[in-house]
């Protein structure tokens, strides 16, 4: 039997929305997996669309441990994809059938993070991580696969799945994807590595008020098992923060540190943690809001924050911000700009990829003033300009207010939209980035809109200019 230019040889999986089947493509030499959509499913249009958009989505992702995709078509109606075969099979069977050992299995997973890392920057949340997803090749390099039900959390790709609809594998599903799969991110993600790493290491799945890992396994270290149990928060926000950090745990067990966080390599001039904790100003603000203050106090703290902090708390900083979240973190992206080095600047940066902190990361760039130092920060804020208008509203405005004019035509894009909270909010500093240049396209806004009081908004700064 034979598919195109392929050599059919036998079924090899069977999922809910399509057939995967061994074939060899003569040309080549080489043997490959054909993922063709079931027959019945041939004329569903929702399942075309999730097919299609699988294979669209993994011929972008360029990644060593992720399937590659050669090829996609239609074979008498039915949708097909060829990927690369991955002799090895899955996973799980792979530890059923060679039962490996624990740090074995560990080290397979570190790439899969990696590849984590990889599409969580590209904004893509993969939404259905699981074992058998996890495919090994002959020379057992770990692969990641089946990208049907991912999301894109920075563009306006179209989504497959509907407010409140629980869609991937339960056993494996974080409670706000079971809740509504279309409002999720990469912590989601998260949560579902650290069911398998669970499952791994206790050989149960999480379920219920389940215990900690090194409870059941005495293998595992209190830390790693706290780094998982973190990973298994039902609150996101109590989660790692980036994909990244839980990764580095895993690291950390392996290379026999006993899962405790390894130490922050120094220079000899440059303190140690423990001397940048003396009690000075910084440190006490810090533990502050670290506290249980008020969140009035700790918009006020924030800004006492960034004027106290000097070169030698950085490396209290770069410790700290691996596992904080809400006003600590945003505190601690702010006062980086009161450090104006290339290790300051680096965090600011990572920082960009995280929708939940980058306009803190902007922020933190933006008052900088080494020059060279804004303008590497400048040029990586500018890749940000291309996400949907929801997404950057607050980074432009911030822009505005300091006069940085990158994102002016951005900002002009977003006067169109529907959103009120959007224009107002660009509104405000539209006037430090304007000139008499604009005034044909604010002219245009002011004839194109509806709403009254924006119409009088874009008039005044059509006086001003």
């Amino acid at each position: 039997m034979h598919l195109g230019n392929y050599r059919i040889l036998r079924k090899i999986a069977s999922g809910g929305m399509a057939d995967v089947l061994l074939a060899v493509q003569d040309s080549l030499s080489r043997k490959v997996a054909i993922k063709i959509i079931h027959k019945e499913l041939s004329e569903n249009v929702e399942m075309i669309k999730r097919f299609k958009r699988e294979a669209e989505l993994v011929a972008k992702l360029n990644h060593p441990n992720i399937v590659q995709i050669f090829e996609d078509g239609v074979s008498e109606g039915r949708y097909y994809m060829v990927l690369e075969y991955m002799e090895n099979g899955s996973l799980d069977i792979y530890i059923k059938n060679t039962k490996p050992p624990l740090k074995k299995i560990l080290k397979l997973l570190i790439p899969i993070f990696s590849a984590l890392e990889f599409i969580h920057s590209k904004g893509i949340v993969h939404r259905d991580l699981k074992p058998s997803n996890i495919l090994l090749d002959k020379n057992l390099i770990p692969k990641l696969t089946d990208f049907g039900i991912a999301t894109f959390l920075w563009t306006n790709s179209t989504r497959i799945t509907t407010t409140n609809t629980a869609i991937g594998t339960v056993a494996y599903m974080s409670p706000e994807q079971s809740r509504d799969s279309k409002r999720v991110d990469h912590r989601a993600d998260i949560y579902s590595m650290g069911a398998i790493l669970y499952e791994i290491t206790t050989g149960m799945l999480p379920s219920g008020n389940f215990p900690p890992p090194h409870t059941i396994n005495k293998e595992i270290t209190e830390t790693l098992s706290s780094a998982i149990m973190k990973a298994l928060n039902l609150d996101k926000m109590k989660r790692f923060p980036s994909i990244k950090l839980f990764k580095e745990r895993i690291i950390e067990f392996l290379e026999g540190n006993g899962g405790e966080k390894s130490k922050v390599q120094l220079s000899e001039d440059t303190p140690t943690i423990a001397e940048a904790q003396q009690e000075d100003e910084f440190i006490n603000t810090l533990k502050k809001i670290e506290s249980n203050s008020s969140l009035t106090e700790k918009l006020t703290l924030k800004e006492k924050l960034k004027e106290k902090v000097e070169i030698k708390h950085l490396p209290l900083i770069k410790e700290k911000i691996k596992s904080a979240s809400g006003p600590l973190k945003e505190a601690l992206l702010l006062s980086l700009s009161g450090i104006e080095n290339e290790e300051s600047l680096e965090i600011l940066i990572e920082n960009l990829k995280d929708p939940f902190y980058r306009e803190f990361a902007v922020n933190g760039i933006i008052n900088y003033r080494d020059g060279k130092l804004r303008k590497i920060g400048l040029e990586e804020i500018n890749k940000l300009l291309d996400l949907p208008c929801e997404k950057i509203y607050k980074i432009l405005a911030l822009l505005n207010k300091n006069g940085i004019k990158i994102g002016k035509t951005k900002t002009l894009e977003c006067l169109k939209s529907d959103s009120k909270r959007i224009k107002e909010t660009l509104l405000k500093d539209l006037t430090n980035i304007s000139n008499s240049e604009d005034r044909k396209h604010i002219k245009f806004l002011i004839n194109s809109e509806k709403d009254p009081e924006i119409k009088a908004k874009l008039k005044l700064i059509l006086e001003k200019i």
